[in-house]
């Protein structure tokens, strides 16, 4: 599972890369078209502000001119402060609405400005009314407040990211400077109207006024044609043809000289256009707060069909990368199956091919992608590399099945002469009589059994059974002698067998072929001097057998190298050796389920091996049929061999 998960997690890596810059763009993308959503709702609001905040204007000029007269009518100016508070607490829910994250620090700051004029200044100046403060002061006070809410509306002109809007916004800026200016004039006129134009400074101011007037009407003009919406249209008849002549006189006056100008009549010609600019500023305010609104719904929209298109987009990127993945994840999870599979069965074929005269029986699997991109090309050229390995296999075993066939002739036909031979010297040695020629023929019989041993051991390397038999259990001592009997230096062993089972027939000639090759070891690699004990114990559910020589010994790689070539099986491991004894050592135990090891001995000279038969081998498992002598254990065993090592004396070898 956790190779699944780390092929596919490299896969993925390799395909989040792309997914990953796409989910960047999206989240990019979106976040911009969200921006512009929050800009065009905050615009609109903005709009519905503005709106609001025009009743407030109308109310504070009325305050203006109420409270700048010069005869004041205390009801009117409480009427007027009343309305205007009124429009104060109508357009806080419109200030308080306003997102003002969205717009630059100038236009927050004249905001706060234009609040607080409204919430302290206007108290200040009201107080300044109440307490009969120069009426210029008053004036200009008041004009400092309403100059700041037209500044803000300016403001916000320039900053709007949507310019059509803008061009709305900028046009209501234009009207409420024209009106602002009317009012202006208003109160001027009505001035040299009342003091005949004695004061020449106010008559240039006034002149001065009258154009500026007219320059905002001239913008106010050029701003609705900009918009280009057929729906706003400003009535050309302002100014009147009464009105010009009203302020030519106005202007042209002497000074105190009767001006010709009634101040009713010039207050109605300017009321009348203020009324004109009123009705005008709704139909505009309106038309802006339509185009906002609809901006404020295409930029929302925007952003709702950008989220989903880069969510949609994020999304079949991943289903295409899963897609991508698994068409590269299952041929190679099938390629890691087969793999493993064939890696489960190599050991099969290498057991089949180490058994001399039997090949492969199985056949490896086929890995069964057949894409024609790099992973179809692998698994073909994994496929041919079964192919091949099996082939060569199976020429492998037919090989090695030639070789062990020969080597069964081999022994077979020399197990067949020395067969004959030994029955000739048996019939020889029972009709012989002379006690040195009958000595002479044991010995030649001897030599002839070790050779039968020879051919029985190019047997078991080839992998088949000796054939030798023998019908009735055999004891275990019977096994040991038998072995002894079987090399050279026979007359070396010396014997102390605390146990003697009996030993099931068909087990104890190859129990003791493999003796008799340990034996042979022992012998051959100690002085000729000493004797090689063997012992026998019982550990746990075995039958214990120790060789004890008391030569050099091994070295301790020398010692891991024997117990390998015991250990391995394998017909391979032999070839080219020019010592077979422990080979056919460690066939012989693996057939019969016995363990053999070999060691240094307790005083760091000489070798002991010890071989571990089951107790399935012989006719009882129970410890107490195995020998009327006490049974021994390991240990024992090795502190018996210890004590009883002899010294090396010399033999007379003759």
């Amino acid at each position: 599972m956790l190779r699944r998960l780390g092929i596919r997690a490299k896969v993925l890596a390799v395909l989040a890369v792309p997914i990953i810059v796409l989910l960047a763009a999206g989240a990019y993308i979106s976040a911009n078209a969200i921006q512009k959503a929050q800009v065009a709702s905050a615009s609109s609001t903005v709009v519905a502000t503005l709106d609001a905040y025009a009743p407030l204007s109308a109310a504070l000029q009325t305050e203006r001119a109420l409270s700048t007269s010069t005869v004041r009518d205390k009801v009117a100016l409480t009427a007027a402060r009343a309305a205007t508070d009124k429009a104060l607490i109508d357009v806080k829910p419109f200030t308080a609405s306003v997102n003002l994250s969205e717009f630059p620090d100038v236009v927050v700051q004249m905001f706060y400005a234009s609040q607080q004029a409204h919430n302290v200044d206007l108290l200040d100046v009201r107080h300044a009314v109440d307490t009969d403060t120069n009426a210029t002061v008053i004036s200009n006070k008041y004009n400092g407040i309403i100059a700041g809410q037209i500044d803000l509306v300016g403001e916000i002109a320039q900053v709007l990211d949507n310019r059509h809007l803008a061009g709305y916004i900028k046009a209501y800026h234009s009207l409420a400077q024209t009106a602002e200016s009317l009012v202006t004039e208003l109160s001027q006129g009505l001035g040299v109207i009342g003091s005949k134009a004695q004061s020449a400074s106010a008559m240039r101011v006034f002149n001065t006024q009258t154009s500026t007037t007219e320059v905002y009407r001239t913008a106010l003009h050029v701003d609705i044609d900009a918009i280009g919406n057929s729906k706003l249209a400003l009535t050309q008849a302002d100014p009147t043809s009464s009105f010009t002549r009203e302020r030519v006189l106005i202007a042209g006056s002497i000074s105190g000289a009767t001006i010709g100008v009634a101040p009713a009549d010039w207050s109605a010609d300017i009321q009348a256009q203020l009324k004109t600019l009123g009705a005008f500023r709704t139909d505009l305010l309106g038309q802006a707060l339509v185009v906002a609104q609809a901006d404020e719904a295409t930029e929302r929209n925007t952003a709702l069909v950008t989220i989903g298109a880069s969510v949609l987009a994020t999304v079949l990127s991943l289903l295409l990368a899963l897609v991508v993945s698994r068409s590269i994840v299952v041929p190679l999870r099938r390629l890691t199956a087969a793999t493993a599979e064939v890696r489960e069965q190599l050991p099969t074929l290498v057991e089949q091919m180490a058994v001399p005269g039997q090949g492969p029986s199985l056949e490896l699997v086929q890995i069964p992608v057949t894409s024609n991109d790099e992973v179809g090309k692998l698994a073909a050229a994994f496929n041919a590399v079964n192919s091949t390995t099996l082939q060569i296999a199976q020429e492998q075993a037919a090989l090695r099945g030639s070789i062990a066939e020969m080597f069964i002739n081999v022994a077979r036909r020399d197990q067949v002469l020395l067969n004959r031979q030994l029955s000739f010297i048996d019939s020889l040695e029972r009709s012989e009589e002379d006690p040195n020629a009958l000595a002479n023929l044991f010995r030649l019989d001897h030599l002839a059994t070790r050779m039968r041993r020879n051919a029985e051991s190019l047997l078991v390397l080839a992998g088949i059974d000796t054939g030798r038999r023998v019908r009735d259990a055999m004891p275990l001592s019977d096994v040991v002698r038998t072995a002894s009997s079987e090399i050279e230096q026979y007359d070396r062993i010396e014997l102390e067998l605390a146990v003697d089972p009996q030993m099931h027939g068909f087990n104890a000639l190859g129990a003791a072929h493999l003796l008799a090759e340990l034996f042979e070891n022992a012998t051959i690699f100690s002085e000729p001097e000493t004797p090689v004990e063997v012992k026998t114990g019982v550990v746990g559910d075995h039958v214990v057998v120790q060789i004890v020589d008391h030569g050099l010994g091994m070295s301790a790689t020398e010692l891991e190298a024997a117990n390998l070539k015991i250990r391995s099986t394998s017909a391979s491991d032999s070839l080219g050796e020019q010592r077979l004894g422990l080979f056919v050592v460690g066939r012989i135990a693996n057939r019969l389920g016995a363990a053999v090891v070999l060691s240094k001995g307790s005083t760091g000279t000489g070798t002991v091996t010890t071989v571990s038969f089951p107790a399935t081998l012989f006719e009882t498992s129970e410890g107490a049929l195995y020998g009327s002598r006490p049974v021994k254990s390991t240990d024992q065993i090795q502190q018996s061999v210890d004590a009883d090592a002899p010294l090396a004396e010399a033999v007379d070898l003759a």
